[in-house]
């Protein structure tokens, strides 16, 4: 394609939750020494995940057996709010620093049980219901406006299709032919699509 053909975008891949760690992989480029060719990046990419701490924190808390769902919704879009509206910030700020795009690689929620607490199944079926909430429909809605009203480009929501399970609800659908209806994720963002055509 050539480096100018403006169908490449040469990209930066780091953490949300790091920016010291970007800034200095973005100033390495800079390092003759690193980088003896000069190829400089296009974009900075992050996963600006929410909510990923939720899960533990119930497990620690020893509320698996007594918080609800919306609760679980509350910490979550609280997450989104607070730690990933922070890192996508701190992220574009170092994009802005460096002359590059900010984009996700991936995204969406993370509220995923792990560290041994994928093997408690009353808060692995509290988690997967909700994701499977229609609230949950709403916050994906607010997180991509979070995304893009702070600055961020191309956003790539992990994961189109996928069964939930202990590892995780990844999915935006359960199934390949999953009615819309049963799926907030993927009304949302297919709705969003829908208003930046």
């Amino acid at each position: 394609f050539g480096a100018d053909s403006g169908k490449l975008v040469f990209v930066a891949g780091a953490q949300s939750g790091n920016a010291w760690g970007a800034d200095r992989l973005l100033e390495s480029f800079d390092d003759s020494s690193l980088n003896p060719s000069g190829v400089q990046p296009n974009a900075l990419a992050i996963a600006p995940y929410f909510g990923g701490n939720v899960p533990q924190d119930i497990a620690k808390e020893n509320k698996a057996g007594s918080i609800t769902v919306n609760e679980i919704l509350d910490r979550a879009e609280l997450d989104m709010r607070n730690s990933a509206a922070s890192g996508i910030r701190k992220s574009k700020q170092i994009a802005v620093q460096h002359n590059v795009d900010l984009i996700a690689y991936e995204a969406g929620q993370h509220i995923t049980a792990r560290n041994g607490n994928q093997d408690n199944q009353e808060l692995v079926n509290k988690l997967i219901a909700a994701n499977k909430d229609p609230r949950m429909k709403q916050i994906y809605k607010d997180y991509i406006d979070l995304w893009f009203d702070n600055g961020g480009g191309l956003i790539v929501f992990f994961n189109s299709v996928y069964s939930p399970s202990k590892w995780g609800a990844w999915g935006h659908l359960e199934y390949q032919d999953q009615p819309a209806s049963e799926a907030p994720k993927y009304q949302a963002i297919m709705e969003k699509i829908d208003e930046f055509k």
